[in-house]
Order: structure tokens, then sequence, then C-alpha cells
């Protein structure tokens, strides 16, 4: 059976073997070759060639229709050779209309290509997916694909710098604008204001051009520099490069000169109102039920029309179909601007037919303007001008070409014939009301093609589309509205060459408010997740947030709350309209299951967007079911040439009727059963939408912060790592494996080894590395998953990334763990988000039983769009080979998957980096990437390495320093290879940074035996490495650990009890400020004096606060984990949640607030301020030099202690205090901070400290603000 080809010549038609298949289903039909997949590894075998290959032809092309897109697909050359490897091409698009797709063959028809041999298509590694492919070829490159090639490297440069313009643009305020663009019959009136800076001249930006690029205007005018206030009348038309231009298309900006150049000092701003040739009121649809993609030509009844109650329709208008390049007797002609243009009469009268039957109707009609590719369009000449000089062969249509005055020119002549046409009092020809521009143009790769281009640079062209537009069918009629259309792909997208709706919004927003707002209207098709599957109450990538991946039917609800905010609406105060353009749902089969699936979804649908005001119109897609669209059944009607019913109603026709009538519930309620309810009431959503918490914990808690670390290293300020960057994301590897209470131990090599260095007495099973600060805690303990939050959240960490690679998944772990951090995030605490690495069957155990029931959702990280997921386990005993893991496609297309495992030098890691995210490397560590080997996604940071490699926390240089009887060295408290690997991280400068670790703590206890193994060798690889224990050969009875054994050779960043104690920690937080930047300092307002005896509301008016956590004091009492604990811990007493400082001349004003009212002030160490005055960390206790509250009086005052170096904490003043409930407050003279008329030191509040000998006594006290060893920073 032959796939039929393209017309050229050289093009050589292949065959499939219908006999040679594999794990899947296939069926033939038209030329179609309709395939679906039911195993893991689906593929077909191609017949072998008849003759030897032209070397020319290595192109091998086919067209596809795909909704869900494919993970890959692999070719394999037969007879197989050394020299010929398989060929992979990842991430084959979803595509909902049949799209070419084409690989290059050049490098292996260096050794294929004879008489006799043949191919291998594998479609992908899952079951149950469907994918139709047609014109399967080998052919030539052509001529539009090597002169795209040739100037893409060029174009993608001047792009980039585009694009960092219009950020720049879109981004800046400026001192001059312009207010108001008035067009009238023959003038263009343009009022603004200035700044008094002179040498300004108002200048015109025609479409086809860059605002943000150029230098000289093609015209500008002179402005009169002594008045602030202007108002300029220019003629309308000009006359330019051929042709008489209307400037109702331009847009105008102030810009002054510099030199010989003029530069840009305002936005540029479109005509805000046109004086309209008819004064038509606008109409709303007396319902929300409309016809999408409507033709009089259809074979499907026109009366349905009017037995449906339409209201509104769509209507498809193919620019490229009509118009024409020049006169013949079948061609009708148009003037536009002084210049005769042609349209074909038969095909703009077929047109009129169908828009007469609208307007007998009053129906409203939404015109869906489409550009053909020139290659598709009836005439060529048209075709070349329309076409986007940059559009992909691979696109099904074009953005119109608006980068030249021709393109531009006859875009708009054929917009403003349409306009006038279908604009008429008398409707002679019917009526279009409104503009949907293009289709789908998030995925505009498939629908709107100009070529590859990011997101703002598509927006630049669409939104210059949407004003050409806009602005003409404004001179026509005052209501018309232009809408942007889009796919049910909100934040999320299978093919990574389209867009997000979201993302395009946003954009679209940014524009509208620099460039003067316009009235466009969203056209959006909520579609359910599978265009195939009707039950779309079963859509799994769908959630009630504005960061929801997909909007369909299941959550329209978010698109009915996103256009409803105040940044969205017109000029701030009138709602978008919002038409539900194309949709529908999907009969699979004509069965009477699915007929009636079909049916219930669209019931469900319905009943969802009844009550959503927000959602203006519904135009149902498809009218009937159409053979050019992939096997999908969408229509109310069938087929029209089924062999049963031809054009038969279907069980959805009548559910569509009924809306809105009284037979509503009568017709609808017989499916509540199917879709698993008992009322209506039950699909609706009415909860809050909003926006989830940012990811990026940009506003780092700790940026008022200063600490130094045990070894006298400062936290870094904002002087040295500057302003927050955008895009910066830590992860931190998070371990679970200590859960068993009854577990032996536990058994600490660091204190074995003290004990006994030259014959160690070891345990039975697993051992410690050291012990924690908190001590042998279990991972499931919520007060120390609670701890562990607010350390991670204070350091800047985004997300903990659990361990699962062992195949067990700690579901009594990780779902503790999502219920303490909820918990937290309901009370207003930050947590890290959460994200896995796990094994091939973890992995799926955590999809069945975590992420497809939708636990903790707002607790899951999201990776460009997509729940993150790392997967490894390459390298384990008893594998088959490396890299055999496969997923489900559901799980395939709901995460952002990353391979992930250690070494980039091992085997595992063989696609260079491309999606591949190593846990742990050598430095200089490799970088991640996903489209483009040059961009910089993910770079890993470790700690230590490994004991077996002796690769230890002192390593540095490629050298391991000597270790001691301990095995330790002098410098395993200092984190050299820490900083190493950290300073490799903070010149690449990546989007995200993968940390090791914070919590792993033990390995289990290894003992050699006779014949040692030569896996061991693997250690040997790298610069500096020796194999062995710690740089020593192992022998026979030997005990070793992997992964962690003492203090040199662990990894965890977690504080420890003694030893390096907190060192790593603030290490950590250290680079993570110098990785993310942070916010700049604010210093103290006007001075403010406070009555110690007034009342608490005198500190409402001082702004600069200072947070602390909230709940941070909670009691404690574990579980025992062997013979250690239980730990009982009560000391927690007064919450600090939040603290500010004010001041005057004479005196420093210090106020506190705790969560709970404040206990008695005869405890022990009660509210102790501690206080740094000078900023130096050499004198006083501990850097401090006052001490307030240590002894408080009888008569409602306490005591300001200062530090002696010889005689400690003694007596220095007394001041008043005051307390009330859950407040207190205090003054000190200012006579008491250093005497150079300007404050500028650090605090410290703690309550509850067992002791005060040393610092470390602040680390088990009952609440710290701010945490540990860190101080609030004070200055004027």
């Amino acid at each position: 059976m032959t796939l039929s080809g393209f017309s050229q010549s050289q093009e050589l038609d292949l065959s499939v073997n219908i006999q040679n298949t594999h794990d899947l289903k296939l069926k033939i039909e038209d030329g179609v070759f309709d395939i679906e997949t039911t195993g893991l590894d689906p593929n077909l075998f191609l017949k072998p060639l008849k003759d030897k290959l032209p070397i020319i032809n290595d192109q091998l092309a086919f067209e596809y229709f795909c909704p869900t897109g494919v993970d890959f697909i692999e070719l394999h050359f037969y007879p197989e050779r050394e020299e010929i490897k398989p060929k992979i091409v990842r991430d084959v698009g979803s595509t909902e209309g049949w799209v070419e797709f084409k690989i290059d063959l050049s490098a292996e028809l260096k050794e294929w290509g004879k008489k006799g041999d043949y191919l291998r298509l594998d479609f992908g590694a899952a079951p149950a997916l469907n994918i139709q492919i047609r014109d399967l070829v080998l052919r030539p490159q052509t001529f539009r694909e090597k002169e795209l090639e040739v100037k893409k490297e060029i174009q993608k440069k001047q792009e980039a710098l585009l694009e960092k313009n219009l950020i720049s643009y879109l981004d800046k305020e400026c001192l001059n604008s312009i207010s108001n663009v008035l067009v009238t019959d023959d003038k263009v009136q343009i009022e603004g204001e200035v700044a008094k800076s002179g040498n300004l001249f108002l200048a015109e930006i025609s479409p086809y051009e860059h605002a943000t690029e150029l230098e000289k205007f093609e015209f500008i005018v002179p402005m009169e520099s002594e008045k602030e206030k202007f108002k300029i009348s220019i003629n309308r038309t000009i006359q330019r490069h051929g042709f008489n231009q209307d400037r109702v298309l331009s847009k105008w900006m102030i810009v002054q000169k510099k030199g010989e150049n003029y530069l840009p000092v305002s936005h540029a701003r479109y005509a805000d109102s046109i004086i309209p040739k008819y004064t038509y009121s606008f109409v709303k649809p007396s319902t929300k039920k409309g016809l999408g993609g409507y033709s009089a030509n259809r074979q499907a009844p026109i009366s349905d029309l009017d037995d449906l109650g339409i209201t509104s329709t769509t209507v498809n208008i193919w620019v490229t179909h009509f118009f024409r390049s020049g006169p013949s007797p079948e061609n009708m002609p148009f003037e536009y601007m002084g210049k005769t243009y042609y349209v074909d009469k038969k095909q703009v009268e077929n047109y009129d037919k169908t828009l007469l039957t609208t307007a007998e109707r009053d129906i409203e009609v939404s015109a869906i303007l489409l550009v053909d590719k020139a290659l598709k369009a009836k005439d060529s000449e048209i075709g070349q001008i329309l076409q986007h000089p940059d559009c992909d062969p691979a696109g099904i249509y074009s953005m119109p070409n608006l980068t030249t005055p021709e393109g531009v020119q006859y875009y708009a002549a054929v917009l403003d014939f349409l306009a006038d046409r279908y604009s008429r009092p008398d409707k002679n020809y019917g009526r279009i009301h409104h503009y949907i521009i293009h289709n789908e143009v998030d995925a505009g790769w498939v629908w709107t093609n100009a070529g590859e281009k990011t997101s703002l640079v598509f927006m630049d062209l669409y939104h210059k589309s949407m004003r050409i537009s806009h602005n003409i069918a404004r001179k026509y009629n005052p209501n018309s509205k232009v809408f942007i259309s889009l796919t049910h792909y909100w934040n999320w997208t299978p093919n990574p060459k389209f867009y997000h709706s979201k993302k395009l919004l946003e954009q679209l927003l940014q524009f509208s408010k620099k460039e003067g707002d316009f009235e466009w209207a969203i056209a959006h098709h909520p579609y359910p997740e599978s265009l195939r599957e009707p039950k779309t109450w079963l859509d799994k990538k769908v959630s009630f947030d504005f960061d929801t991946q997909l909007i369909t039917f299941k959550n329209t609800e978010v698109l009915d709350a996103w256009v409803k905010q105040p940044e969205v609406l017109f000029k701030g105060k009138t709602k978008r309209l919002v038409y539900l353009s194309e949709n529908g749902t999907n009969s699979p089969t004509y069965s009477n299951q699915d007929l009636k699936e079909q049916a219930a979804g669209m019931a469900y649908a319905m009943k969802k967007i009844k009550y959503l005001d927000g959602i203006d119109g519904f135009q149902y897609h498809n009218w009937q079911d159409n053979r050019k669209e992939g096997g999908l059944r969408i229509g109310l009607r069938r087929f029209p040439d089924d062999k049963d019913d031809p054009s038969g109603i279907k069980p959805v026709w009548k559910i569509y009727q009924a809306f809105g009538t009284e037979q509503e519930d009568e017709v609808y309620d017989q499916y509540k059963s199917m879709i698993g309810i008992d009322s209506w009431d039950e699909i609706r959503y009415k909860g809050k939408i909003k926006k989830k918490e940012l990811k990026s914990s940009s506003n780092i808690s700790n940026h008022n912060w200063t600490a130094k670390d045990a070894l006298g290293r400062i936290l870094p300020d904002y002087e040295e790592v500057g302003d927050p960057k955008d895009n910066r994301y830590v992860g931190m590897f998070y371990f679970m494996t200590h859960n068993n209470t009854d577990a032996p131990g536990p058994f600490n090599v660091t204190e074995i080894l003290k004990k006994n260095p030259k014959n160690p007495q070891w345990g039975n099973g697993s051992h410690y590395w050291g012990e924690p600060e908190i001590g042998y805690y279990l991972n499931h303990e919520a007060w120390a998953i609670q701890k562990h939050a607010y350390q991670l959240v204070d350091a800047g960490i985004d997300l903990i990334i659990l361990d699962v690679t062992n195949n067990k998944t700690y579901p009594e772990t990780y779902l503790q763990i999502c219920q303490v951090f909820a918990a937290m995030r309901k009370k207003g605490e930050l947590t890290p988000y959460i994200a896995f690495l796990g094994s091939e069957i973890s992995v799926n155990t955590l999809w069945d039983k975590f992420y497809s029931k939708g636990l903790y959702q707002d607790l899951w990280f999201y990776w460009k769009g997509k729940p993150l997921l790392l997967y490894g386990q390459h390298e384990m005993p008893g594998r088959n080979k490396v890299n055999d893991i496969t997923f489900s496609e559901e799980i395939r297309s709901f995460f952002n998957l990353k391979q992930s495992w250690a070494w980039t030098s091992l085997p595992w890691y063989d696609k260079k980096g491309k999606d591949e995210w190593p846990w742990i490397d050598h430095f200089p560590q490799a970088v991640a990437w996903h489209n483009d080997p040059k961009e910089k996604e993910m770079v890993p940071v470790a700690a230590a390495q490994h004991p077996l490699s002796n690769i230890g926390r002192s390593f540095h240089h490629f050298h391991q320093p000597e270790i001691n009887m301990f095995d330790v060295t002098p410098d395993t408290e200092k984190g050299l290879f820490f900083q190493e690997q950290w300073d490799r991280a903070l010149e690449v400068d990546p989007e995200f940074v993968f940390v090791t670790g914070w919590n792993e703590w033990s390995a289990g206890r290894q003992q050699m035996g006779k014949n040692i193994s030569k896996d061991l060798q693997k250690w040997s690889f790298y610069p500096g490495a020796h194999l062995g224990k710690v740089g020593e050969k192992l022998k026979e009875g030997d005990v070793y650990f992997i992964d962690q054994y003492n203090q040199e050779y662990s990894r965890d960043i977690e504080p420890m009890n003694g030893g390096h104690t907190d060192n790593y920690y603030y290490q950590l937080m250290a680079n993570v400020r110098r990785y993310k930047g942070m916010p700049k300092p604010i210093a103290a307002k006007e001075k403010r004096s406070i009555d110690i005896a007034g009342h608490f509301n005198q500190w409402n008016e001082v702004e600069m606060t200072f947070y602390d956590h909230s709940g941070d004091t909670a009691h404690r009492n574990s579980q025992k984990q062997g013979t250690a604990g239980p730990y009982i811990n009560i000391i927690g007493r007064n919450d600090i949640v939040e603290t500010k400082v004010a001041r005057d001349e004479s005196q420093v004003y210090f106020y506190a607030k705790t969560l709970n009212p404040i206990t008695n002030p005869e405890d022990q160490n009660w509210m102790l301020l501690f206080i740094d005055a000078d900023r130096d960390k050499a004198t006083g206790w501990e850097g401090y030099d006052l001490l307030i509250n240590h002894e408080l009086m009888s008569d409602g005052k306490t005591t300001i202690k200062k530090f002696h170096p010889k005689k400690g904490w003694e007596n220095s003043g007394e001041t008043p205090y005051s307390i009330q409930e859950s407040q207190l407050m205090f003054s000190i003279p200012r006579a008491h901070f250093p005497k150079d008329n300007h404050l500028n030191f650090e605090f410290h509040w703690i309550d509850n400290p067992p002791k005060l000998e040393s610092i470390y006594d602040f680390f088990t006290a009952g609440d710290n603000a701010p945490n540990r060893r860190a101080n609030y920073i004070y200055s004027e």
C-alpha cells in the first residue's frame, strides 16, 4: 500500500509493509494510515527501496494528525550496520490539523539508500496513542526550506535583540506620553504631554516598522518645546512606497533628536477612536448559543439555525481563497486608497450566501480571518505577497505579511473590502459584526505560522495584525471587536513549538497598556483534555487557579474569573467579550454508548457555562462530522456520507437544542448518573479562583538579615549580590529513609572512630555519619518536618526533591510532609514546594497513588508549565541496559520529566545534557539543557561526593587533603568542595540549581568479601580520586560505607550536633543570595517619637517591619529511634512574629508582637533583646554590645546592660516598658549607641534560652527573631 507523495517528480513515494507491524493496529482509508498503538514498542516496516536512492532525496517527510503528540519517532535503518545508529526525533508535537513533519537523513544516506534497503518507524513508547499519517515520501530539501535554513541563525540573533528591546520598551516608564489619537475623515489628531527637555518630534511608525529598532523615521514633525501639553493635527493619508497609505493603521511616538538620530522618549500609541461611517449600537446576542464554522454550503440543513435557536456564528474567511492579483472575467474589482484590487466573484458570492442566511435571522457573525501559505493560495502572486516571509512549510496557515509596505497595503485592502461589503445598513450581502484574528495563535506553528519565534516576538507581530483589523473594522462599525483565538493549552503545551495562552494574553495586555488600550476580546477553545475523550469531567490537567495547565469544560470558571480581574478589564472598567468560539465533545464511534458519552460531556459543559456571566457566547464546533478532522466525530450531526444515517442528528444535537429552554432539565437529567452526580449544582466550582503563590523564593525572607557563621564568614549583602534575578530556582535533595522506631542503634561513625580509631566497634545495620542537631529524628516526625521547612525557606530553597530512587515511595513520610506543609501554608507561612526523584517503579506508584489523584496540588513544583519529576536508577545491578526506563503516555504528557542520576561520566548520560539533570557531578559540573545546548537550564551542586572515590568535603583543586586518624582533615568544616561547586554554578548562572543534600545522614554498613568487586573500579575515573575507602585500599573483611561515612565523607547540609554545626547551612544561604540576588535594603524613614506610656496604635504609623515565622515555638514529643529519644521539648513560650524600630533625636524605640498574649515578665530569660550597636563582631558578647530585659525592675522598668570584656554584662541604665496582651515596647537612649549621629545596628530578639553561655544556646531557645545566628539590620 502506497502513501501518495507530493507532485515533485524527484520525490520517492514510500510503501508500508502492512504484514510487518508490532504493537499497533493499522487502518487504511483514502491514503491515510490510522495507527493506534497497543503496546510499548509500536512500529511498522516500510517496503524495500526498488532502486538506489538519489543522494539529494535526504528528507523523510509526511503529514500527520495527532491531537496528543508523540514523545518520539525513531527510525531504524535496515539492513543493520554498525555505522548507522537509529535516529530519534523527540517531542513530535500535538496537532489538530494535518501538519507536515520531516526528518533530515543527509548523514544517514552516506551509508544507507541502496536498492533493497528499508526503514522501520517506531511511534513512541505508549499504548493507546492515535496518530494518522499520509503522504510519506523521501524527497529533496525544498527551495523554501533551504531559504529558511540559510537565514535562520542571522534572524535568530536579530530577533534576540528585538526581544530584548521589546522587554525594555514594555517595562519602562516614560515622562512623555501620547494620551489620545483621534482619526477623522481627513485628519489624525494626536494629543499628549511632554517634559520640558526640548528637541522633541512627533514620529509616525507604520505597521511594517519596529518602533524599538528605529533611529530614522519616515515622517516626523517638530513639537513646540515651550508647551507641556500638545495637540497636533496631521493629514490622514500620505503617498509613500508607491501606495496611498491610510494613517489609521499607524502609531505615533515622541522622539528626541540626538545628533543625526532620533531616540524614542515615549511609548507609541495607536488610534484610540475612529469616526465611523455608520453608527451601529452594540447588541449582545440574546442567548449564549452559537454555531462554529458555519457555512450555508454545508450538507446540513440551514433550518438548524432556527431549530437550535442559534444567535451567533463564526464563519471561516480565507482571504487567499478569493483575493486576486489582477482582472479577469471571473473577478470583481474594488477600490482601496485609490488603487483597484480584485476578488473572485464566485467565492465572494458563496460568502454572501452564508452571511445572508445569518443576517436574515439577526444572527451575530464573527469572521475568522485565515491566510493560506503561498503554495496553497488560489492566486500565487497574492500568496507570495500575503505569506509571512518566515512562514515554515510545516504550518497549515500563515501569519499575514506585515513586514513590507506591500504586504500591509494588500492585507489592509482585503480587510477593508470585507468591512465595507458586510457592514452596509441594507445588509445587501449579509453582515459581519466581529473578527477573530486567525486561528489558535498559541498553536501558531500550526495555525498562524511565522517561523520559530519567541512568544514576545510572535505577539509583536500578532498585535499588529489585531490593530490593523480592529482599526479597519472600526472605520465602518464603532462596535466591531477583534478576538484573540486560543486553544485550551493555558499554562502548558505538549508541543515545544506552541506558546502558552496565558502568556500571550499577558503580553497582549502589556502592549495594550503601553500603546493604548483597545477593545479586544477572547475567542477561547476549551475542548476536553483529549479531543477524542468526551468525558471531560475526568480531565486531569486542570485546576481551579490561574496557573492551571489547561482550561477545559471542567474548569471554565478559571477563564470566567481571569477576564474579570481589574487589570484585564478594557481601560480598567469594562469586561472584555469572551466567546467559546470552537468547542464540542467527540463520539469516538456511533455506538450508543459513545453517543451518550458525547451528549453527557456537552450537557456537563453547558451546565457549567450557564451561570458564568464572564462567558458571553458558545459556538459549537462542529455542526456536522467532517472526514478531514483526523477521525474525530465532534459534530452535532453524523458524517454526510454515513451509510446508516447520513447527516443524522446525534443525541448531542438535542442537548444543544434544549439548552436555555423549558425542556433543558428534562433532556439533561438522564446524563447525571453517567457523570456521577445527583445534582447539576455539584459540577459548579464555587471557590475563589486565584493565582498560585510564586514558586520562586525571590522574596527571600532573609533579605533584611545578616549573620556570621562559626568560621567568621558573614552573609553577603545587597552591595555584593545585587537586585533579585528572575527565574532562579534552588532545589534541595531530601531523604525519607529513617522511619523505623525499632531500628538498632543509632550507630554514629564519628563517635565510634573517636572512641577507637584503630579498631572501630561497628554496629549492625545502618550507621549515621554524625548526629543531627535536633537528634536522631524520624523522617515522618511533624515537628522535624516543620523545623526543616523554616530552615529551608530561610535559606531561599524553592523545593525539596524527595528521594524515592530505591523503588520505595515512603507514603507515610511524604504524605506527612505534605500535610505539615499544607497546614503551615494555611496559616500564612511559606514552605518549599515538592518534587520527586524516582525509579521506574516508584514513579508509577507515585502516579497511581499521588499525582493522578490530585493530592496536595498546591505543593507541586511546576517546571515550564508541568509538575517536575526526575527519574533515574540506571546503574543498578540486574538491569538489562542503560536508559531502559519507559513510562506511559499519561505520565509522559503530565510531567516535565528529567533524567537524573550521578556523574555525567557514567553511561546513563548519553544525550550530552538534553533533559539530563545529574544530582551530583564532578567539578566543573555539566550544564543541563532542553531545547538548545546553549541553554543553561540546570547545574548540580553537592557538599561532597563519596568515600569510595575519596572525594570529601575538603576536596578542591582536584586534590583530597590528607586525613588524620579520625578520617577528617583540617579543612572539613570549611566547605571547600561545596564552594567550588557553587562557584561553578554562579559562573554558569542557570535557571535551576540542584543541591545535594539536606538530611541523608546514614548509610548501610558493607563488608568486603574475598573477591573485591570489579564494580568498585568505577570510582577511579576522576582526577584526584582514588579507589578504595577514603583513599586506602580495601582488603577482605574491611568494613566500608556507600554514600555517607563520617563528617568529611558526607553530603548533608542540615546542621549537625557539634562538629561544623551550621557552617554548611549558612554557606548555602550565602550562595543562594549570590545566585538569586536580594531586594535593596530599606533605610529607616522619617523620625517618629513613641510614648511608651501611650497606646500601641502609635506603631501603626511605623512602616519598617521585621517579620519572624509563626508556629516555631511548637512543643516536641517525638517517638524514639532505637535507643535515641524520645525527644521532649516544651521550651517554646512566646512566639515572636513581628518587630519594629522607631527613633527620634534622643531615643530608639523597640516593639515586639507575639502570636498569643505575652507571658509573665518575671519568667526566666523573658523576651530578651540583643543589640550589636557597632556592627563589629569583634566587640561585645558574640558581637552583641547591649542586652535589654535581662533583669526587670518591679516598677515597670527594665534594665539596659552593656557587655564588658572582663566583667561580662553590667547594668548601664534602666528604661520603662509597656505590655498589652501580645505587644511589648520600650525605648533606649541614643547615648547607648555609637555617637556619630547615624544609627546602623543589628538586633536579635530571643525568648527562653535555657542558658546564655555561647551563641549555640540560641539554637535551642524557645524562639528567635530572626532565627539562629541571624540579626535584623536597622540603618538610617
